[in-house]
């Protein structure tokens, strides 16, 4: 139910602030719940036509007899979906997450890139040693002195599918399979994953711009509990216009 509730709260954030003209698909991906189900449906009633709800399972089968933490199902969904995505790019969303100013195709995408999140160090919420284990997982050196971001993020489909096919040549099974196999013995992410590989490839210029808050506001976003009387919420939807960044 907290989950829902807090999808409710970023549905109605983008309702107010997100431009759905420039929406091809808005994929919702969910565990099989036919009351989590209903309740989505008519949360989203508005937007029926752009919705496409699926389970957890369907996505990634391999959950069936390799199940794991949700924090790591989540993220292995994220590079999952990739696979049914129609678009070029695809943005990445959380429940937990509020659109606070208008935004479109344009702000994300710019002159054919997507605006990414980058830091000259990792953040408080991407350690250094999740880095430093990504490129044993994937056989790669990131020479790099930039870091990818957290969610929301834009990924690139083609680089996804990549990241794919990579892991299955370096491992020789299943890229999902593997990953789920070795939760415990490497410290990966996601978006580790993904800008280890689109870096190390010499992929990530041809996809990516880099902004520091380009997509969301590291600064204004509340990372820990501790945080969440120190963010004026309210202020920064009322006054949007006044912040970088189109999340937090």
């Amino acid at each position: 139910p907290d989950d829902l509730d807090r999808f409710q709260n970023l549905y109605k954030s983008l309702k107010k602030f997100f431009d759905f003209s420039d929406v091809e698909e808005f994929v919702i991906i969910t565990p099989t719940d036919a009351d989590g189900v209903r309740r989505i449906r008519e949360i989203t009633l508005e937007h029926q036509n752009l919705i496409k709800i699926i389970s957890d399972s369907e996505l990634l089968p391999a959950l069936v007899s390799l199940p794991t933490t949700n924090w790591m199902t989540q993220q292995l969904l994220k590079l999952a979906v990739a696979t049914i995505v129609r678009t070029e790019f695809y943005l990445v969303l959380d429940a937990d997450l509020i659109c606070f100013k208008p935004t479109s195709f344009t702000d994300l995408i710019v002159n054919g890139k997507a605006v990414t999140n980058m830091y000259n160090t990792p953040t408080q919420v991407h350690l250094e040693h999740w880095w430093t284990s990504t490129q044993k997982v994937l056989d790669l050196t990131m020479d790099s002195s930039m870091y990818f971001g957290v969610t929301p993020a834009i990924l690139a489909t083609k680089v996804v599918i990549g990241l794919h096919r990579h892991i299955e040549a370096v491992h020789h099974k299943p890229w999902d399979q593997f990953l789920l196999e070795n939760v415990y013995n490497y410290t990966f992410t996601e978006f580790c994953l993904y800008a280890v590989f689109a870096i190390a490839s010499g992929e990530f210029p041809k996809y990516h711009v880099a902004r520091t808050n380009g997509v969301y506001n590291s600064e204004r976003s509340m990372w820990f509990e501790s945080e969440f009387d120190s963010i004026d919420v309210p202020h920064m939807v009322e006054y949007g216009h006044f912040y970088s960044g189109h999340f937090i």
